[in-house]
């Protein structure tokens, strides 16, 4: 409601003017500076955080006699700027084994991968006397897209707000951002810690009073916006995962009837949180475009333009390789429009998810010539299991590009009908198969997303089952509904992923065994 009505829009400026009227600590590079945590309540415990820059590789030594000398048991990196999909973080820490930094010998002990960030343990040793480090660092990669997303920082927050507070050692906090991400995470997890202690929340008193260590801690709208949100979602959040080594073939149901409408309630409880948008999202928000399609030659050229004939829905933000464009598809429509999407959004692959699918090339027709520059001609067909393969090499008077087609077999109908969750599980792993080095995939769909809906959170499940050896539908379903509502809408269809996504853990469970 805040939000709605501009609320918390005052509460930031308000903050931003009463910087104004005082002088803030000047925070110097080199040092490390403290901020004290104060309660609701009115309890206060000095230093209990510590933050800095992160060093530099001329500057590790350094910072680790400070790390022994300031008594720091905990280390909270927040790591959310990338370059090009790399890190911009170097690892002033050892992975594996240990580093020797000037005086100080850090040897790393365990290091545990959660969802988004790592927990890695240290034995920290100065002369003859030694001591327990612990660093959280929050990795946010820049394809995981919907970058103040509050799911993405859940898992993290509630691990941090963990970290025992204590004047003696301060929990030092550092990011890839600097000032702005710090004062981020302080907000967040000093927010968190009040909710726990107090039962209440004051994000504006907060903010304020880290501003008056220095204006450096002062965050953008976006981010005082999300500090409410990642705290929302905390105090709402269930744990709906379950771990791949712990699951039970013999179990005849992955989730009973209360398990199954606990989840839609949390769903349900996190709706709103889920349509909330950012000035950051704008490169990853969902572009439903006009139903009405123009002709069009085909030739390649203005993408906006293009993108306008088609009704479509930009699908990134999971933490895997693919993205996904999803196509209403049109009926009647020459093929050649569909290739103009297809080379200027670099698709290499296509899925097809109802019957009325555009003409593809074939063994009987081996070549179609839609123009005197256009010519699509067939290279392979593969029958596989759940689906149809072929792939088909598009010619146009400026590039060759070979693209990968496959269907659904027994492909469903316009209405809203689903297929069996057990064929459509093994077309989504098959299909995940075929485009594992795969980029962008276009899903074309004859009915309203929900298909293409299910899908792609389906492959997302496979992707974290693969990489993280954990399952989680709900998160998957909150991911897509950011981008459009018309994804998984209801009961039956969090029911059939369910059901879809129990058929393959039981698969991918023998397998492992075997």
């Amino acid at each position: 409601m805040s939000l709605d009505n501009q609320g918390l829009k005052q509460q930031h400026e308000a903050i931003l003017e009463s910087i104004c009227t005082y002088e803030t600590v000047q925070v110097t590079t080199d040092s490390v500076e403290y901020v004290d945590m104060i309660y609701i309540s009115g309890l206060q415990i000095n230093k209990t955080y510590a933050f800095t820059k992160i060093p530099t590789s001329n500057e590790y030594d350094e910072f680790w006699k400070a790390i022994w000398t300031e008594n720091i048991c905990y280390i909270v990196l927040f790591e959310d700027i990338h370059t090009k999909d790399k890190s911009d973080v170097k690892l002033y820490w050892p992975t594996e084994g240990k580093n020797v930094y000037g005086d100080v010998t850090v040897q790393c002990t365990t290091s545990e991968d959660h969802h988004l960030f790592n927990h890695n343990k240290f034995t920290i040793q100065f002369k003859n006397k030694s001591r327990q480090i612990e660093q959280l660092h929050f990795r946010l990669e820049s394809d995981d897209g919907f970058y103040l997303f509050s799911l993405n920082y859940v898992n993290f927050f509630q691990k941090m707000s963990k970290i025992p507070h204590s004047c003696e050692s301060p929990i030092l906090v550092h990011s890839s951002s600097g000032m702005r991400g710090v004062g981020f995470v302080l907000l967040c997890d000093m927010s968190l810690r009040t909710a726990t202690k107090d039962g209440a929340v004051d994000v504006m008193a907060n903010l304020k009073n880290l501003t008056q260590y220095t204006s450096e801690l002062m965050v953008d709208f976006d981010h005082y916006v999300a500090a409410h949100t990642v705290i929302a979602d905390c105090l709402r959040y269930i744990d709906t995962t379950i771990k791949c080594n712990e699951f039970d073939v013999n179990k005849e149901k992955l989730f009973d009837k209360a398990e199954i409408q606990k989840h839609l309630h949390y769903l349900q409880d996190t709706e709103w949180l889920d349509r909330i948008k950012y000035d950051d999202d704008e490169r990853y928000a969902q572009a439903i475009r006009p139903d009405e399609l123009l002709p069009a030659p085909c030739t390649s050229g203005d993408a906006d333009s293009l993108l306008k004939r088609f009704k479509i829905v930009k699908v990134y933000g999971f933490k895997t390789q693919k993205k996904f464009i999803v196509l209403y598809e049109p009926k009647g429509r020459p093929l050649c429009e569909l290739l103009n999407l297809v080379q200027d959004e670099s698709v290499a692959a296509i899925v097809t998810l109802n019957k009325e699918i555009f003409l593809w090339p074939n063994e009987n027709h081996p070549v179609i010539e839609i123009n005197r520059d256009v010519k699509l001609e067939h290279q392979m067909t593969r029958l596989l299991k759940s689906c149809d393969w072929i792939t088909v090499k598009v010619t146009t008077a400026t590039a060759t590009q070979i693209v990968e087609v496959i269907y659904l077999k027994n492909l469903l109908t316009p209405i809203p009908s689903l297929p069996k969750a057990e064929n459509f599980i093994n077309f989504v792993h098959e299909s995940d198969e075929i485009f594992k080095n795969v980029e962008m995939v276009l899903i074309a769909e004859g009915g309203n997303l929900t298909t293409s809906g299910l899908y792609i959170a389906l492959t997302y499940v496979i992707q974290k089952i693969k990489t993280k050896g954990i399952y989680d539908i709900c998160g998957s379903v909150r991911m897509l509904r950011r981008h459009s509502e018309n994804f998984v809408v209801n009961k039956k269809h969090y029911v059939f992923l369910v059901e879809a996504a129990h058929n393959y853990l039981k698969e991918f469970s023998l397998y492992e065994k075997r």
